[in-house]
């Protein structure tokens, strides 16, 4: 709502269903004050969590959030403040596709390419679910300026990455001790789907694909396949098919227009001496099984790239994993998909 130079807007949004996790909100400008009301937990008393209450941010002291959460015997109300993680702003105004919000650098010490295992200085600012970028590996430099999901914290210095079809365990990496840095990707690529790089596509019918990141693609959605000749499998270039299941980071090609690639060449990663090469990457290509789909001759228009891209830049901000955790008796946190009301001002303009 603008008024005399000022603005302020309100809204609701819902915890992730799947915590920890981070929620954008859009404002159109960039807040000097956010308050954040737990609407689910406002009240709830004796629920042997520490539930939120309450959430606020303040430009006068950007880098700390404060909040008010409820005892676990439900009997008083306690102060916490963030340092990392907790509301943050961003501003997407004029930014360009390759454009990410990046965390600190983490310097890494060594992997274990059978497991997709990564030991690091510390994994606090980390979370099941993150998408992080890696760069500056000395040895294995395939993997430098990859993105990445996070698929669990193991401890406070080590965290998996997905590795299915043990792509990781094979005579193209070498893992073991080497150096590289992980920071964490506070908004993801301005654009959807998010950048992902194929990591390894089964010799099966139907195939499924597994990619470096979550992309957010969806059943019924019809994809492309680029696989450059360094990655073998050179029968896959250009095939396009229709999602029939997607888990996590991975995709099965199964519809309507599906892909066997049983007798295909098997997929594999070029050795570090082959950087720099060009990356096996899947893009949509329309929204699944519509008419832009099968394209019949009486069809005398459609949009080829129906659903591919959708440009997701934005000001305003973001509620990070350190608030969107779940609470349990020695967490400060919430409960998936609790309602939260918020509202953003901005006063200085």
């Amino acid at each position: 709502m603008p008024f005399a130079e000022h603005f302020m807007l309100s809204g609701k949004i819902s915890a992730p269903a799947t915590l920890p996790g981070s929620l954008s909100i859009n404002c159109g400008f960039l807040p000097t004050k956010v308050r954040i009301i737990n609407e689910t937990q406002w009240g709830q008393t004796g629920t042997g969590n520490l539930n939120i209450q309450e959430i606020k941010w303040d430009s006068t002291n950007p880098t700390q959030t404060n909040s008010l959460y409820i005892n676990a015997a439900g009997t008083a109300l306690l102060p916490s403040a963030l340092t990392s993680n907790g509301i943050s702003l961003y501003n997407g105004a004029g930014a360009s596709p390759q454009q990410l919000s990046l965390g600190p650098k983490i310097t890494g010490s060594t992997y274990a390419k059978a497991t997709g295992r990564f030991t690091v200085s510390s994994t606090a600012s980390l979370y099941a679910g993150a998408t992080v970028l890696m760069t500056g590996f000395t040895v294995d430099k395939q993997l430098g300026g990859m993105l990445f999901t996070v698929n669990s914290i193991v401890s406070s210095t080590v965290f998996d990455i997905a590795n299915s079809g043990n792509w990781l365990n094979t005579a193209s990496f070498t893992g073991g001790a080497q150096t590289f840095y992980v920071q964490l990707v506070t908004v993801p690529s301005l654009y959807y789907p998010q950048n992902s790089q194929i990591v390894y596509i089964s010799a099966a019918n139907p195939a499924v694909i597994t990619t470096s990141t979550n992309m957010g693609l969806t059943v019924g959605q019809q994809v492309r396949l680029y696989v450059p000749r360094a990655f073998g499998m050179t029968q896959a270039n250009s095939q396009t098919a229709i999602i029939s299941a997607v888990s996590g980071n991975q995709i099965t090609l199964g519809g309507s227009i599906s892909l066997d690639s049983s007798a295909f060449t098997a997929f594999s990663w070029p050795a570090a001496t082959g950087v720099p090469y060009t990356p096996a990457t899947i893009v949509p290509i329309g929204s699944g099984p519509t008419p832009t789909t099968f394209l019949p001759s009486t069809q005398y228009y459609y949009d080829t790239v129906d659903d591919a891209v959708n440009n997701q830049a934005f000001q305003g901000f973001i509620i990070g994993p350190s608030l969107l955790q779940t609470a349990a008796a020695g967490t400060v946190g919430v409960t998936a998909s609790d309602v939260l009301s918020w509202t953003a001002w901005r006063g200085d303009v």
